[in-house]
């Protein structure tokens, strides 16, 4: 992803399916009338082999990350935090 600073705060290029059918809901609700800003949450998945990557949100600027470890070695589950604030788990 991309990242670039804008009047309004951090601009970025996700490149994924849900962050294009997300935008394209909000221009639809600009173009219907109903402007609202777009402040969706990202989310990603990808299938690496036999595993599967899930991510919400966006770590960068994080200050904190917890790993929560699984009884299965092949789960694991990490939260990452900017102050208390939650903005990522993977």
């Amino acid at each position: 992803a991309a990242v670039a600073q804008g009047p309004g705060g951090p601009h970025l290029r996700l490149e994924s399916v849900q962050a294009a059918v997300d935008q394209a809901k909000c221009l639809a609700e600009r173009l219907a009338g109903q402007p609202v800003p777009f402040a969706r949450t990202p989310w990603f998945w990808s299938d690496q082999g036999p595993h599967k990557l899930q991510i919400a949100g966006l770590r960068d600027g994080a200050d904190r990350t917890e790993i929560e470890p699984s009884p299965d070695p092949a789960r694991l589950l990490v939260r990452s935090y900017r102050g208390e604030r939650l903005v990522c788990v993977e």
